[in-house]
């Protein structure tokens, strides 16, 4: 004789569907997660703290019909510029003063890296890319930040990175790439 005959024929009955359904639910979404957690590519961006918009000179034989365009001069730690930036990598210029809530940025294009260095800092130019949606008209001496993309990671890698600096596991010390 049990103290709770009821409870125990009651277990007894039960089948427990309801309680595999749901560890077979979140089985599923753990799953699902873990597929994204090594399988994405995340964009990894190095970023300058100041760039100048500065009028490019037309080329030989553009005529009056192209005026010139307008480029950006950003300067990165040497470190930062060798290691991860080259020509042809995407970039974002956020223009100062413009909210990153409604103003997403200007795609650009890592146009060319100077080799010598100057106070510790490389000269990085960038084209940007023309946007007919965007409505912005863009001139000299405005001023912006540069996000340049210059890897795609796993979710999985950037933890395992962040990680290994947390915990310094790493004998060189490691770069965070963020430029002031």
């Amino acid at each position: 004789m049990t103290l709770f005959p009821r409870s125990v024929r009651a277990l007894e009955a039960d089948r427990f569907r309801s309680s595999a359904l749901g560890i077979v639910l979140c089985l599923m979404i753990l799953g699902m997660w873990l597929a994204w957690f090594f399988m994405a590519r995340v964009a990894e961006y190095k970023v300058a703290g100041t760039a100048f918009l500065e009028q490019r000179p037309c080329v030989i034989g553009c005529g009056s019909a192209l005026p010139s365009s307008v480029q950006a001069v950003a300067e990165f730690r040497a470190s930062i510029a060798l290691a991860h930036i080259r020509p042809g990598q995407r970039a974002y210029l956020h223009l100062d003063g413009l909210p990153r809530a409604l103003f997403t940025g200007i795609r650009a294009q890592v146009s060319s890296v100077a080799t010598e260095v100057k106070d510790g800092k490389i000269r990085v130019e960038f084209v940007t890319e023309p946007d007919a949606d965007l409505g912005l008209v863009l001139r000299p001496n405005l001023t912006a930040t540069v996000e340049v993309e210059v890897d795609r990671v796993s979710p999985a890698v950037l933890v395992l990175r962040k990680a290994r600096r947390t915990f310094s596991l790493d004998s060189a010390p490691h770069d965070e790439g963020m430029q002031q």
